[in-house]
Parts: C-alpha cells; structure tokens; sequence
C-alpha cells in the first residue's frame, strides 16, 4: 500500500526515493503514478504513459491512451478503447478473467503465477467469458483458457458443484473429466457426487472403488430416489447385493473381463473391446483400435505396433512394466516421452538406457551432452562416453578424460574436418570444369 508521510512516498512501509512526491496520485493499493513514471508497488511499469494512465475496470486493470495493463503488467496487443472484461461476481475475489477487445480474446490467470494468454478465435463477436474458469465462442468451449476438443458450445451448461457438460463432454475444474459419458451424467450433489450410467465420481475424479459406492448418505438418498433410471449402473443390482458385487472388483488386480465388459481394477474402460482385448501385463492392454494405460485410453497410440518395451532389471527399476512403445511414441506409465526415439530404444544396465540420439537415466531421465555413439557402462552406475565419465546419471568432474585420449579425439575430429573439406573442393573443381568445359562433359557422359 502506498503511503505519503513527511514529504516521502512509501510502499509497504519503504521509502521509494525516486518517486516524485509532489506530483504523487495513488490509483489503488498497488499502482501509483507521478509526472514521469507509473509504478507498481516500488517497480517501474516500462512503456506505460502517466498522463494517460488510469484504472478502468476494479482496481486489476488500468490503460493509457495505448495499451491495456493488469496491474503491472501489459496485455500485448490489447486495445485499450475497446477492452472489456467478462466479471463472474464482482462482491467476490477472482483469481482469473476471461476478456476481449474488437480483434482478440484474452485468458488472465492469477490464481499462483500472473499468467496472461491471447486466445485466437473466428468469431470475436460472439466470444464471452460465463465464468471464471470457462468461455465461449460459435465454434469452442474454452477452459482455463484453453480450447477444448470436440466441445459443443452451445449445448454447455452448468450442472452445479463444479460440474459442467455440453452434447459431448463433461467438465470439471476447466478441463474434460476424462471417461465421463455426457449424455447420461448426473450431478448427484453433497460433496462433488457425479455419476453417469457406467461410473461414479467424486471431485472430479473416476471413483474406482464399486463398494464404496453407496457408503456416502447423499449417495445412497439419491440412488433411492432414482430407482427408475433403469440401465443406469446402480439399477444392474439390488441394492442388497450391490457391497458384495463389488468385493469381486475390488479384489481383482490389473486387467478382467466381468458380463463382457472390461474393467481395471473395478473401473470400467467403456470404449474397449472385450472380443479384441489382449492384457500386456498389470498396466497395458490394448485391443484392435487403441492401446490403454490402467483405466486410461491412449488415444495416440496405434494398436497394431504396440508393445512392451523389456526391461531386463526389474528387481532394482522400481517402475518395472511401465514402458512401452508403438511405430511413433514411447511411453513411460501411459505418458508419451517426446524425446525418445522407440525404434533404437534399449537398456545397458539397471540404471542407464539409450536411443540413437541420447542416453538415459532410470530409463527416461535424459543425460544432457552424453553422447549416445560412444556411450557405455562400466560398472553399476558408472559409465562413460568418449569426453566423459558419469555416476548415477550425472558428469563426473571430479575424473577427467586422460589427455592422451583427447589428443586422439582432436585427431579424429581435424582429420574429418579435412575429409569434408576435401570432398567440398573436389565438388567445387567438378563444378569449374563442368562450367568451362561444356562440351567435353557431355561427351564423357
């Protein structure tokens, strides 16, 4: 908060000597302005223009007779004549904003880091924000400021306690509550209660666990008062017999099949195929069109390359079985490691691993520099390659290269600098006689 005691500007109960005291305004608690400069709390707001300098909308956003800024910081590209800011409830505390002005939107979260993000759409005129997680557009559904697939703006609404769905999806904290069938989801209440005709949620999240469902009182009243939903999960049994069914799942361990349909651990993957499902091991299966990660859908992978990748030392890689790969990506628990080539992929030892282009530690942390040609193990977690020694996935500094090897290196290094530049000149002399003469080329040829 900014303060003026003795002929002095303060903030926060520290002088700010360059501030001209004078010539002072406090525009809010923590954006100030003299005849030269606008601050935010001590910080100097670079580019800003103090004669134009105003707050416009609460006490967040300001603009001058150029751009548009939250608090300190601009909104690039912002116009500051026709911005407008989407409010959710102006009597409460919001962490993020959705806005726009006559060419683009805007997503502003501030909720842990300032983060401020231009969205690109194709009809800016229809563009509203509806609440502080959530916009709108003809053609997407936006969500913490991103734009969500396949979403059905038109179609989305609230459902309450957090919950939202259109024709396609279902959302849940700005984001699409993955295994979640919109047409039949259901808000049961209480303390974030979902369900849908499959499965069951809480807080936003797939509850595993068939017996536990019916133990909370807002569950149990609204399975009672909904006995007529017939092909919804709770109306497959009786409610008598509904803790014993489940004790089958909840004691299962990776992947089964129950009443043709496939489950992992007691949760139901709705999009697998039964007839076509081939269990890799505890956490992978696949069928004919996709591949799956426990009760996860890779929706990148392709089925017909996809396999475990071996791990040869499982007693000490705790996340033995984790790995896999398909003709494009490779996986570690489900996740596509971009860096990882999985054609030349393969493990030394316990610890190190390699592709073509780079070398591993605990088989997807990248070694930076190591190069993946020259690089071996020697011993447990000790390895080398032609420059360096490393432990435990780390250069070593403390052990050097002897000079004698390096001396070879250079070598290698000069003498192939003298081949290419010999097969350049030799190109280049071809080029010249070619050039001059002509004739004698084409007869050679």
């Amino acid at each position: 908060m900014f303060e003026v005691k003795n002929n002095k500007v303060f903030y926060n109960g520290e002088h700010v000597p360059y501030i001209k005291t004078g010539a002072f305004l406090s525009l809010s608690d923590q954006i100030g302005k003299d005849n030269r400069r606008v601050y935010w709390g001590p910080n100097i707001i670079k580019g800003a223009d103090p004669r134009t300098f105003e707050l416009f909308s609460d006490d967040h956003f300001y603009r001058d007779k150029k751009r548009v800024f939250y608090l300190g910081k601009e909104i690039i590209g912002a116009d500051p004549a026709t911005f407008t800011v989407f409010y959710v409830n102006r009597d409460l505390p919001q962490f993020s904003y959705y806005a726009k002005d006559k060419k683009n939107a805007y997503y502003i979260d501030s909720f842990r880091t300032l983060r401020i993000k231009q969205l690109y759409t194709r009809s800016i005129d229809k563009f509203k924000g509806i609440d502080d997680q959530y916009a709108l557009d003809n053609e997407y559904v936006y969500g913490r400021g991103i734009k969500r697939d396949n979403s059905a703006p038109r179609s989305l609404k609230e459902l309450g306690h957090g919950y939202w769905k259109d024709k396609n999806n279902v959302y849940y904290d700005g984001k699409i509550l993955e295994g979640a069938d919109a047409a039949s989801f259901l808000v049961i209440g209480g303390n974030m209660y979902a369900t849908d005709i499959y499965n069951y949620f809480w807080n936003g999240n797939l509850w595993n666990s068939f017996k536990d469902k019916i133990n909370s009182e807002d569950v149990k009243k609204f399975l009672a008062e909904h006995q007529d939903l017939k092909q919804y999960w709770w109306n497959q049994k009786d409610l008598a017999s509904l803790r014993e069914y489940g004790r089958q799942f909840d004691g299962q361990e990776g992947y089964f099949i129950q009443d043709n349909q496939v489950f992992w651990e007691g949760s139901l993957l709705k999009h697998a195929d039964y007839r076509t499902l081939e269990i890799l091991n505890q956490f992978y299966a696949k069928d004919d069109k996709y591949a799956y990660y426990t009760d996860k859908k890779l929706v990148k992978s392709d089925a017909k390359s996809f396999k475990l990748v071996d791990d040869p030392y499982p007693k000490v890689n705790l996340a033995h079985g984790s790995y896999a790969s398909d003709a494009v990506h490779f996986y570690s628990k489900g996740k596509i490691e971009k860096k990882i080539d999985p054609v030349s992929y393969q493990f030394l030892n316990h610890y190190y691993s390699k592709d073509i282009n780079n070398v591993y530690f605990m088989a997807v942390k990248l070694i930076r520099g190591a190069d993946a040609a020259s690089f071996v193990v020697l011993e447990a977690k000790l390895a080398e390659d032609d420059l360096r020694y490393y432990v435990q996935g780390v250069r070593d500094t403390s052990k050097k290269k002897p000079k004698a090897v390096k001396k070879k290196l250079a070598k290698k290094k000069v003498a192939k600098k003298k081949v290419v530049k010999k097969k350049s000149t030799t190109k280049a002399v071809a080029k010249r006689v070619k050039k001059n003469n002509p004739q004698k080329t084409t007869e050679e040829n």
